[in-house]
């Protein structure tokens, strides 16, 4: 662990000359208030003040009686908000006196010290022992540390008495959690850390003190507040101060040395000014993309999409660009292989329909790392300007709970303005169409032969999946199996059909055969379950076929969606543009195929770019064509789902239909922004409960408007204190989160975990036989991969990161994509993707599918200059 050190500067005086400086304590004590209210669990504090007649003897019974009564954060919050109110002469005096004689060392330093460390070494030991809490509690005696934690001032003799009350009245186990939360408040947090793993070693709990830090026992010395080194082998290296808590102006870089080529990248960022624009979806980014290079023809502009290599390496293109144009996934990745140091590389920050980053999305993670380097001081991060039509209101009910999630949505965006149209307003509503809205209820069918059909065959197909499952006995598999939603044909079950395909394909493999790709094609495939399933399958096409003639079988609903949309038209002349939403992309296949055919005017679909089960997505490029299309009017209707409900820029679009779709009052709003023309009409085709839904989502928009009101009139100083403290919640989210994920690829990495295929689980490598390029490229160095990979020439070969893209690689034994085959100083270097692969812990027999691979296992990292000596094999077979 490196710890950074802490330079001091000189102690404020106990004197008059305190009085220049109470306005830095207020200062101090308003930025460090969470902290200082955590350390303040005892009404002894309490009574220090009242002694130096900073509170009276009411205002002590009031403050004392809280502190009974309630919990020590709501306690200590009311004396800091007594202590604030009070005019006692001296109190700041008396306030720091009172945190000398309780021992309150944290405290009085952070309100004292110009530098108090980082937020990550702040947050270490708390940190840990939350997370391993759990183990702690029940092994750990406190009697035997105890003492040790007194005579190091961890603790004080109050706390050391009251937790042996708690141990003899009640048990070990409240002794200890009162030990754990104690021991945080008096000293600084590295020296409490310390002292407890020193105590913990020197009391024979060893195997507690690896869990929280394996190397402490080995090197004691690296976890040493007064050690300044580095690491036990690098030598003795001074690391730069942090900046003061308080004055922004005085923040400064980390030390040059550790930024490497890193600070002269940031140094060529810093000479111009460069803009980063976001949009969530390809399709809409590339329309915000193509506006700015007609707008402002003097800047370049650069687009760059998800789905190219060019997406790794933002860096490239960073210098030349005033204007950047991608999807936030895309800088979230490039924060994380360090092709971008930070956001301090860019001057503004723009987030299309940001009102998702309340999210747990890429909006999200962007917004904490973003807010996470701003409470360390980094300098010279972008301005944030977010733009969205709704900002929403949650799960709110009331005005209040809907101003609390706005505040919250502006605090993870770092703003405290929130910017509408008021005084041009008039003007803007003639600009600005609102359509008219009908709402058509569903007919509901009294029979549904088809449904009937596909219900039976679900419920055969289950019976078959159940015999299978408990025959093979994979509790993962069973584990899915139970979790099948209760209504079937909903999104629901479809979800929970794509989960069961995903976790059996891990265990529907023979690792004994050896038999070769093309083997395996000669030889029928199908065991008897399978054939029985296919049979089933093919008597469903023929019933579904032939149910399909019946009139009953007909959708009287689709019937009303054309009816619908011919008079429309009829109304509203052979020129108007029609969007209809649904929910499933199956959905929107089928009815853009079905009114293509029935009506007169020519209907495409538009949907997302993610392939769903054995559905493949559109390409940016086809979603393009189809919008372009649209808009030129060679096809007059677009069947879409929800990747065309948010900012999509349609401008002769004046009707729109959402076919029981079924969304938010953010969803409401955007829908209805389709249609801009000042004949638009917006018709909702819905069920019961979707009607329902609608007045719903109605009340919540106009509840929305008045929060939003209510926003703007707040008193700045209660709006900026509210804003502070769930950005320092949304800081913590994000370092316990990154902890925890280190935590979790340090213990995976102990284990040298097998790699396999992932679809025919034959063993590929170990993850010590691989190693990681620029941060991002993962590639395997055994000599004996190549035969196991079967390679064709790429269709799109570039160059990137120093190589020469030229092949794809497939697995040789099922042509499952692996990834690509790449060139660099002579050497193939053969590239996985993530999605290709599976990671085995052998000794549990435990298979993990992981999505990215910053939660894969740790591999080694390195440089392009010793590929020749990693893959020196190579010269050998040449």
């Amino acid at each position: 662990m490196l710890w950074q050190t802490v330079g001091n500067s000189p102690s404020l005086e106990m004197s008059a000359d305190i009085y220049p400086k109470v306005s830095l304590l207020e200062e101090r004590l308003k930025f460090w208030r969470i902290e200082i209210v955590r350390c303040l669990d005892k009404p002894t504090f309490l009574s220090q003040l009242a002694a130096k007649d900073v509170f009276n003897e009411d205002e002590k019974s009031r403050l004392y009686d809280i502190y009974q009564n309630r919990t020590a954060t709501e306690a200590g919050e009311a004396v800091l908000d007594s202590f604030g109110r009070s005019s006692a002469p001296n109190k700041w005096m008396s306030f720091l006196n009172a945190l000398e004689q309780e021992e309150l060392v944290y405290v009085k330093s952070l309100l004292e010290e110009d530098n108090v460390g980082s937020e990550k070494d702040r947050l270490r030991g708390r940190k840990l022992i939350r997370l391993f809490g759990p183990e702690l509690e029940k092994t750990i005696n406190p009697i035997d540390i105890i003492s040790s934690l007194v005579s190091k001032k961890a603790i004080t003799e109050v706390d050391r008495d009251e937790v042996l009350n708690l141990c003899h009245t009640k048990s070990r186990l409240y002794g200890i959690m009162c030990l754990l939360r104690r021991m945080q408040s008096q000293l600084r947090p590295r020296e409490w850390y310390y002292e407890f793993l020193r105590a913990l070693r020197d009391n024979d709990y060893t195997s507690e003190c690896e869990l929280l830090e394996p190397d402490f026992l080995e090197c004691p010395h690296m976890f040493d507040p007064e050690n300044v080194c580095e690491t036990p082998t690098d030598g003795v290296k001074e690391q730069q101060t942090d900046p003061d808590p308080v004055h922004e102006d005085d923040a400064v870089q980390s030390d040059e040395d550790e930024l490497d080529s890193d600070s002269e990248y940031k140094d060529d960022f810093q000479r111009a000014r460069k803009v980063v624009v976001m949009a969530r979806t390809g399709i809409l980014i590339r329309q915000q993309a193509d506006r700015f290079k007609q707008i402002l023809p003097n800047y370049n502009t650069k687009f760059i999409s998800g789905g190219e290599d060019e997406s790794t390496m933002l860096h490239v293109f960073v210098k030349d660009a005033d204007i950047l144009c991608f999807t936030p996934k895309i800088l979230v990745n490039n924060l994380e292989n360090g092709n971008i140091p930070s956001l301090a590389v860019f001057s503004l920050l723009i987030f299309d329909e940001c009102h998702h980053t309340k999210g747990s999305g890429a909006y999200g993670e962007l917004a904490r790392l973003y807010l996470t380097e701003k409470f360390d001081r980094v300098a010279g991060l972008p301005q944030i300007v977010g733009l969205t039509a709704s900002i929403g209101v949650g799960n709110a009910k009331n005005e209040e709970d809907a101003v609390e999630y706005i505040t919250k949505v502006c605090a993870t965006l770092d703003v405290k303005r929130l910017s509408t149209v008021e005084r041009c307003r008039t003007s803007f509503e003639k600009h600005v169409n609102t359509p008219k809205e009908d709402t058509i209820k569903m007919t509901v069918r009294v029979k549904d032969p088809c449904r009937n059909v596909l219900i039976q065959n679900m419920i055969k197909t289950e019976d078959i999946l159940n015999d299978i499952c408990f025959s093979v006995c994979e509790p993962d598999i069973i584990d899915v199996l139970d979790k099948r939603p209760r209504e079937r044909g909903t999104i629901a079950y479809y979800g929970w059909t794509i989960q069961i395909d995903k976790t059996a394909k891990r265990f529907v493999h023979d690792p004994e055969t050896n038999e070769t790709k093309e083997e395996a094609e000669r030889r029928s495939k199908f065991t008897d379950q399978e054939k029985e399933l296919f049979e089933n399958f093919k008597e469903l096409q023929k019933d579904l076929t032939k149910k399909s003639r019946d009139v009953d079988a007909a959708n009287p609903n689709v019937e009303i969606i054309c009816d619908q949309l011919t008079k429309m038209f009829q109304e509203k002349g052979p020129e108007s543009r029609a969007m209809v939403f649904v929910k499933a992309r199956a959905t929107c296949l089928a009815l853009g195929d079905l009114l293509d055919k029935r009506l007169v005017y020519k209907a495409r679909c538009l949907y997302g770019q993610k392939k769903i089960g054995s559905m493949n997505g559109m390409s940016q490029e086809e979603q393009t064509e189809v919008l372009e299309r649209f808009k030129e009017g060679r096809f007059k209707i677009i069947v879409c789902t929800s990747v065309a409900i948010e900012g999509i820029d349609v401008p002769d679009c004046n009707i729109v239909i959402n076919y029981n779709y079924s969304g938010d009052e953010i969803t409401k709003i955007q829908m209805r922004g389709r249609s801009r023309t000042h004949d638009a009409s917006t018709v909702t085709l819905g069920n019961e409960k979707l009607v329902e839904k609608d007045m719903v989502n109605v009340y919540k928009a106009n509840l929305m408007y008045k929060a939003m009101d209510t926003f703007k009139k707040m008193d700045a100083h209660e709006l900026e204190h509210k804003l502070y403290l769930y950005q320092k919640e949304e800081v913590r989210k994000q370092i316990n989160k990154t902890d925890l994920l280190e935590a979790m690829r340090n213990r995976q990495s102990s284990d040298d975990m097998e790699i396999l295929c992932v679809k025919c689980m034959k063993y590929i490598c170990h993850v010590s036989s691989m190693r990681v390029l620029s941060g991002s490229q993962h590639f395997v160095i055994t000599e004996e991969f190549p035969e196991k990979a079967d390679r064709k020439p790429h269709k799109r070969p570039e160059r990137y990161f120093g190589l020469d893209k030229k092949e794809k690689m497939s697995c040789k034994r099922c042509g499952q994509d692996w990834g690509i085959v790449a060139q660099g100083l002579g050497y193939d270097i053969f590239v996985f993707k993530i999605g290709g692969i599976l990671f085995r812990q052998e000794d549990i027999d435990k298979i993990q599918d992981f999505q990215k691979w910053g939660l894969a296992p740790k591999m080694i990292d390195c440089t392009l200059d010793e590929i020749p000596k990693l893959l020196a094999y190579q010269n050998r077979q040449k």
